[in-house]
């Protein structure tokens, strides 16, 4: 897949226990904001850049939220950032407690916290699309770039009881991504790419916003550039050495597409990289077992032939085969309609 989709857990954080800290109520919350002040949150403090998730330190961070929720009971940064220390510490229990007790007091990034609660049904709630839709609506209603994101894939793919609607998941991508958002800058370039959403296929406009996203990390970003670089379309120049080096950055992020991708090179010997059977064959699984059509279609062939240190295994070849052909893989679809025991490798004629 190369849209984002729900990405509360790289806003969260790890961490408990207590030790001492500053007294008053404007030195706790100072501490509290320091400690544990979510990056996107407009409301914290001037000078306060806030804390991504894996920097925060969870020891301190839970003792001076405590301390702030005490002396500042219906302070909503107070409990929402109470709320990541408690996520950032895997105590799901008390992080939804303080999550739904901001956001009873509007406080957006808690309902937008709350909302991946409810789709994934964790600390004992259901797993209620309906109801992280309407958290997520809340949120975005404010402002909010992230609920604004999530709410658009909510729309693009039909969730949360919601008709699938590409208008306004583009128009709430592009309210993300205007905000600098990269998850919703890399769902924007898609929409261009594909022509999707009321918005005219443009590659060029697909590759700014996949830049923009790719400048920020964004794997899928770096992916769907690398795709560009390599078939030398949204005005830029076919590249394959630069669409290596980024399908190599996404992949080691985790991208399945990219994992494919990069195989391929391997196996083809392209964009500057020694042929190399045994890691294609290695990356074809890491994006196969994730579920990605090229990959399980790649490693097919692999099995077929016993390439890339593999034993030969029709069997396997052919239930590769048919899990990517099912997903729409034309290679796949081909190679079984060829034969069901022996399929076809690519650029075999």
């Amino acid at each position: 897949m190369r849209v984002a989709f729900f990405t509360a857990a790289i806003l969260i954080g790890f961490g408990h226990s207590a030790i001492a800290g500053p007294s008053g109520s404007s030195d706790s919350m100072a501490a509290c904001d320091r400690a544990a002040a979510n990056p996107f949150d407009i409301s914290r403090p001037v000078g306060v850049a806030g804390v991504a998730i894996d920097k925060i330190d969870f020891v301190a961070a839970i003792h001076a939220c405590e301390m702030a929720t005490k002396t500042n009971p219906n302070d909503g940064r107070m409990a929402m950032q109470l709320g990541r220390a408690y996520l950032a510490a895997k105590d799901d229990d008390n992080a939804r407690m303080m999550f739904d007790k901001a956001n009873r007091t509007g406080n957006a990034l808690a309902a937008f916290e709350l909302a991946g609660f409810y789709k994934n049904g964790r600390a004992g709630l259901p797993v209620d699309e309906v109801a992280a839709m309407h958290l997520l609506e809340k949120a975005a209603a404010t402002g909010l770039s992230l609920a604004q994101m999530q709410l658009g894939y909510f729309h693009a793919y039909g969730r949360g009881g919601l008709t699938v609607d590409d208008f306004e998941a583009a128009r709430l991508y592009r309210l993300a991504a205007d905000q600098g958002l990269a998850a919703a800058q890399n769902n924007l370039g898609y929409l261009h790419e594909k022509g999707r959403g009321g918005l005219r296929q443009d590659d060029a406009q697909a590759a700014r916003y996949y830049r923009l996203a790719a400048d920020q990390g964004s794997g899928l970003a770096r992916s769907n550039l690398a795709l560009l670089y390599k078939d030398g379309r949204g005005g830029l120049a076919k590249d394959d050495a630069l669409a290596a080096q980024l399908f190599q950055l996404a992949a080691n992020q985790g991208v399945p597409a990219a994992q494919a991708h990069l195989g391929n090179f391997y196996q083809e010997g392209r964009g500057g990289l020694a042929r190399n059977l045994f890691k294609a064959a290695r990356l074809f699984k890491l994006a196969a077992d994730a579920g990605n059509a090229l990959g399980q279609s790649s490693l097919a062939y692999l099995y077929q032939e016993g390439l890339g240190g593999l034993p030969k295994l029709e069997a396997e070849a052919a239930r590769l085969h048919r899990l990517a052909a099912d997903q729409g893989n034309a290679a796949s679809q081909a190679a079984l309609a060829i034969s069901p025991g022996r399929a076809r490798g690519p650029g075999e004629g």
